[in-house]
């Protein structure tokens, strides 16, 4: 009976151990294989793609006419392209004016160089117009109204410059004789055709009370129609004389107009019924306002001293009257 050794005989768990390694062993081998063969293809892949990135870039340059309208381009652009691109591309600058702002002294000149040149244009307007006379005045010359509506007008003599004037007119009994009343009536007729529109007009009348002319209780366009019906409308209060010599009411009534006018011609054909006390309130009542009032006397001069005081206090005339169409101041 043949005799067995532990060299010429196997062990069935090594065998089984062996054949795990020898299998294991084969599969590592593979995976490596496989990893490496990944990581080619990955990296070839992305060298693939930058190369027709930088294709793509410079075929858009060289042949820009030839791509498909609204095929989308993609292109590479170093930092130093985008910077010139960037300059290139800034908006223009455009220069803003500067401006100098006066100093106060020099403001203060210009107005006073305008107001200069205001007052001297004025000036040689007023003097043109005392050149003319009244004839040439109620002629319709231009210089009869200033561009901002003012006009010279005349009343027994008595000139006045303004846009609104007023007349007060003295209305009481002694009117009635030696033709004063016709010569006041011939008087403002001809006076009322001297206004030019824009002027304006109001006329006051008084004895022993004040009202306005009726019909005219506040300003009136100086248009021909309505200079014309005012002149009726006289005539027909000449024929009321009556009742004695309070000029102050007229007076409160042109104060109260608004706007206050520019000059008022003042007439009376005597002293003054209260004497001072209406001299006394016509002044308080200017007294704020300085309106020039050309004070005139009618024949009789009893009233010459208080018409001289109105006159003076306001900055207006004073006139006299002889009943022969003859003045003197």
């Amino acid at each position: 009976m043949p005799s067995s050794t532990p060299s010429s005989r196997q062990d069935p768990v090594d065998a089984a151990v062996g054949e795990s390694r020898r299998v294991l062993g084969r599969f590592d081998i593979r995976g490596t294989l496989a990893v490496g063969l990944a990581c080619s293809l990955s990296l070839h892949l992305l060298l693939m793609v930058l190369a027709a990135l930088v294709l793509v870039g410079r075929g858009s340059v060289a042949g820009e006419g030839d791509r498909p309208p609204g095929e989308v381009q993609l292109a590479v652009v170093t930092q130093t392209e985008l910077a010139a691109l960037e300059s290139s591309a800034a908006l223009p600058t455009v220069p803003v004016p500067t401006f100098e702002t006066p100093e106060p002294e020099a403001l203060e000149s210009i107005e006073l160089a305008e107001l200069d040149t205001s007052r001297s244009d004025v000036s040689l307007t007023e003097r043109a117009i005392e050149g003319l006379g009244a004839g040439d005045l109620t002629s319709g010359s231009e210089l009869a109204t200033g561009g901002g509506g003012e006009g010279s007008v005349s009343f027994f003599g008595a000139e006045a410059v303004g846009r609104r004037i007023a007349y007060v007119i003295d209305m009481s009994g002694s009117m009635a004789s030696g033709g004063k009343i016709e010569a006041a009536q011939a008087e403002l007729g001809r006076s009322l055709t001297e206004l030019r529109p824009p002027m304006e007009f109001f006329v006051g009348l008084y004895n022993s009370a004040g009202y306005p002319l009726q019909g005219f209780d506040g300003w009136t366009d100086a248009s021909g129609p309505m200079t014309r019906e005012a002149r009726r409308a006289f005539a027909h209060r000449a024929s009321e004389l009556g009742g004695t010599t309070f000029p102050v009411y007229a007076f409160e009534l042109v104060f109260a107009l608004r706007p206050l006018p520019d000059a008022i011609f003042f007439m009376t054909d005597g002293d003054f019924s209260d004497q001072d006390q209406s001299t006394g309130r016509i002044i308080a009542l200017n007294s704020k306002h300085k309106i020039p009032i050309h004070c005139l006397t009618l024949i009789d001069r009893s009233a010459e001293a208080r018409m001289r005081r109105i006159a003076e206090s306001s900055g207006g005339t004073y006139t006299h009257i002889d009943g022969l169409g003859r003045g003197r101041r």
